[in-house]
Order: structure tokens, then C-alpha cells, then sequence
């Protein structure tokens, strides 16, 4: 441990030495250059050892190796420490402004990615905690509905399987039965998978159940239903597409039996350009009891969910008896939302991401205008330099009392820069212009004066180079 403490010493220790030794010599009439060389190794003492980590020696070692080498060179020793230990005091100053913001910097984001570790350790703790919250939900449930529901069921396939066995019920009837009791039994198996579902939490494959099927399942209850299914649909749908439509046939289905069970029912069902549409309808029938079957309203809610989950669509319309739309993509699958702590991850991303674009921001903005700024002067310069150039010639046709517009004509559209304006005054109630005699960026040549009053020529003169 000492031995560790002293490697990471040495190096500040030997910077502040130095550096010291190069204040002290500086200010008691050593070279200049020293000077350079303190700021210098105070700037690699900077970037040297953090300033978190920099121990109270460092500085001690710069002000006393600052006042012996002060009092050391100089010829009264006392004024020579005094001076040494006041510019070793302005290069620790000089050095601790950027130590100390770069370790405020430096704070400040071991605080932010400590700020984010909370986050996710927050939404982590909170999404178990939810999910133990919906195991047991599950499991309560899925006891209420086993020893109820499944119960109910299992008992009315047992008395539906004793009425077929006697020998009074008529051969008809008792087929009738045996279907009633099979779909009992059914309902029972398929309520046994949901509970499992809930008990275990885990998904599971959507139920399959061939179109057609559930067609003559409602046809075998009574309904009248037209059928138009595309050949080879279910083939060209994903499973979950799949499910989402036999869930909307059957959906539809049962809300015709309960609201409209002697009316025709048509069911349309097809697949284009990789979406399939679904389509079932009906038409209100005069011996439709004038109070409908209660109906709970969930089921249209909860398809409709399922449809917008897999980026599909429901529209219903019941104006003129009933009619439900649906299409849903061929190919679809389920896109559950992020829980808790995927959000922070992408809170904490799209926050680093707006950072990177503020620092970017920070050096091409000024870097932008700057160069703006510059070419902008540097077409300026170029501009009048290149225009406020009056030839020879031009100039010998300007004579004195010469008319203001007529002279105007011959000069140049814009005056040069930098004009030896202080040469000579003007007299007063003049006004005087100045034109290079030739282009020239850098040097100066000769430059051409000419003033008026009182609407001539007053002055026109050469003022030579210098």
C-alpha cells in the first residue's frame, strides 16, 4: 500500500518541484523562458494525476521549491522568497481553475451514471415486484375459474352424457345432445388450457381451430350462414394471424346468436397483397325479440385490442343490422411494450444521444459562425480591394471645378479600406474619397484623393506610398 502511495506521488511531487524551481528563478531575475516552463509542467500536472487525487504535498512542495530557488538567486534572499512564493501562488492558481472544473465535470457525471444505475435498479426492483403481483393474480384467478366455471361445465357434460343413455329421449334428440355435450366437453378441455395459461404465466401458441369448423359448429346450432372462404386461406396466414381471424369469425358468430339468431348470416374471408380481411354480416330479422340477449360488451373491446396489438383494424357498424370489418397483416405477431427497465435504457440512450448532440453542437456552432464570419470579411476585403481601384487614365480626366456628377461617372463604385485619411484635413465644407491606383491585397501603392465642395472638384491629388 505505502509502496503504491509513493508511485502515484512521484510524479506531481517531481512537476510542482520543477515548476516551482522555475518561478522562483523567474522572479529574481532568472530567464524568461522559464516562465513558459512552469506554466507548462503546471499543465502536465494537471493532466498528469486527477485532481480528486491530488494530496495537500503537491502544492506545499510547488510554493517551498518556489521560495528556496527564489532566495537562492536573487541577491536579497527575503525579497526573493516573497516573489518566488507569490508567482508559485499564481501558477497554483492558474493550475486549480481547470483541475477544479474538470473535477466538477468529472462529478457531475459520476453522479448522472449513478443517477441511471438507481433508475435501473429502481424499474427492476418495481417490474418484479409487478410480476410477482400478476403471478399471483394469475393463480387466484385461475382457482376461481377451475372451481366454478370449470366445475359448472364438467357437470352439465355429465348430465348431458346421462340424457343420451336414456332410453325414452328420442334417436334425434338424443344426437342433439351428444353434440351439446361434446361442445361442453370442449368448452371444459379449452378452459383447462386457459387455467394452466394463467397458473404458469408463460405464452403460449394461439389456439388453432380450422375456419370451416367453426362455420359448421354454428350451423349445427341453428344459424343460417353463407360462407365464402378463400381456398387455401388459413395455409397463407402466420399463427397469430391465423388465431385472429378464427377469433373474429367467432366473435361475429356469437354476437349474431345473441342478437339477431334468425337472420342470414354472411362470412367473408380473404387474403390480398398480405393483408386478410374478414368480413361478417347480417340483416336484422322481423322475429328478432324486441329485447336482445345481455351482452357484457367485452368481447368487440378485447378484439379490437388484439387486432391493434398485431397492427390490424376492426370496424363495427350495427345501424342497419350488423356488420364487423377486420383486417389484420398476414404475416403479424404480437409487439409487447418495453417493461420498466428496457424504458429506462432508452430514456438513458436518447438522453447520452441528446449529450452527444449538444457537445457537437457546442464547437460546430461556433466553428460555423467563425467561419462565416471570416469569409464573409474575406469577400468583403476582397470586394472593395478589387473595386475601389481608380486606373490612371480614369484619374487624369478629373480636373478641378469639374462638375460632382460628371466626375461621380469616372470614379469607382466603393472608396478603398484603411484610407490614409490622416495625411492631410480636408478644408472645410469638403468631403474627400480615396482609390488605389492599382490592385494590390497586401502592399500599399499609390492613392488617389478627391474632394468636393460645393458641388465640384475641389481637391484631386496623389498621396504617394510609403
Amino acid at each position: 500500500m505505502q509502496d503504491e502511495t509513493v508511485r502515484r506521488l512521484w510524479l506531481p511531487v517531481v512537476l510542482a518541484a520543477v515548476a516551482g524551481t522555475a518561478a522562483g528563478v523567474t522572479t529574481s531575475g532568472g530567464p524568461g523562458w522559464t516562465v513558459l516552463a512552469g506554466v507548462a509542467l503546471s499543465a502536465g500536472l494537471v493532466w498528469a494525476v486527477r485532481p480528486a487525487s491530488v494530496p495537500a504535498i503537491t502544492p506545499a512542495v510547488l510554493v517551498v521549491t518556489a521560495a528556496i530557488a527564489g532566495a537562492a538567486s536573487a541577491d536579497q534572499s527575503l525579497e526573493g522568497a516573497v516573489l518566488g512564493t507569490v508567482a508559485a501562488l499564481g501558477i497554483a492558481v492558474v493550475a486549480a481553475l481547470p483541475a477544479g472544473i474538470g473535477a466538477v465535470v468529472r462529478q457531475r457525471a459520476a453522479h448522472r451514471r449513478q443517477g441511471w444505475e438507481l433508475a435501473r435498479a429502481v424499474a427492476a426492483e418495481e417490474e418484479a415486484r409487478v410480476e410477482s403481483a400478476v403471478a399471483q393474480e394469475r393463480a387466484t384467478m385461475a382457482g376461481e375459474v377451475h372451481d366454478r366455471l370449470g366445475h359448472q361445465l364438467t357437470l352439465i357434460a355429465v348430465r348431458l352424457g346421462r340424457m343420451t343413455l336414456d332410453p325414452d329421449v328420442p334417436a334425434p334428440i338424443r344426437d342433439t345432445i351428444e353434440e351439446i355435450r361434446a361442445d361442453a366437453a370442449d368448452a371444459a378441455a379449452e378452459l383447462g388450457e386457459t387455467v394452466q395459461f394463467l397458473r404458469a404465466g408463460s405464452a403460449r401458441a394461439p389456439a388453432v381451430q380450422p375456419l370451416g369448423e367453426i362455420v359448421e359448429s354454428a350451423r349445427r346450432s341453428g344459424l343460417q350462414i353463407t360462407a365464402t372462404l378463400a381456398e387455401g386461406l388459413e395455409g397463407r396466414l402466420g399463427a397469430h394471424a391465423r388465431a385472429a381471424v378464427e377469433r373474429v369469425v367467432t366473435e361475429a358468430l356469437t354476437n349474431a346468436a345473441k342478437h339477431a339468431p334468425e337472420s342470414v348470416i354472411t362470412v367473408e374471408a380473404d387474403v390480398d397483397d398480405g393483408i386478410a380481411t374478414v368480413t361478417v354480416r347480417n340483416a336484422p330479422h322481423a322475429s328478432t325479440a324486441e329485447t336482445p340477449a345481455p351482452s357484457s360488451g367485452h368481447g368487440l373491446a378485447s378484439l379490437r385490442h388484439r387486432l391493434e396489438v398485431l397492427g390490424g383494424r376492426l370496424d363495427v357498424e350495427s345501424e342497419r343490422g350488423f356488420s364487423l370489418r377486420a383486417w389484420v397483416p398476414a404475416d403479424a405477431a404480437p409487439s409487447p411494450a418495453p417493461n420498466r427497465t428496457q424504458q429506462v435504457v432508452l430514456q438513458e440512450r436518447a438522453m447520452a444521444e441528446r449529450a452527444r448532440r449538444t457537445r457537437r453542437l457546442a464547437w460546430t456552432v461556433p466553428v460555423a459562425l467563425s467561419g462565416a464570419a471570416v469569409t464573409l470579411a474575406v469577400a468583403y476585403f476582397v470586394y472593395v480591394t478589387a473595386f475601389s481601384v481608380l486606373s490612371p487614365g480614369e484619374f487624369s480626366r478629373i480636373r478641378i471645378g469639374m462638375d460632382q456628377a460628371e466626375a461621380e461617372e469616372l470614379l469607382p463604385s466603393v472608396e478603398m479600406l484603411d484610407a490614409p485619411r490622416d495625411v492631410s484635413a480636408p478644408r472645410p465644407g469638403e468631403t474627400c474619397r480615396f482609390y488605389e491606383a492599382s490592385l494590390s491585397f497586401f502592399a500599399r501603392d499609390d492613392v488617389y484623393r478627391v474632394c468636393f465642395g460645393d458641388g465640384t472638384v475641389a481637391t484631386a491629388d496623389i498621396i504617394s506610398a510609403p
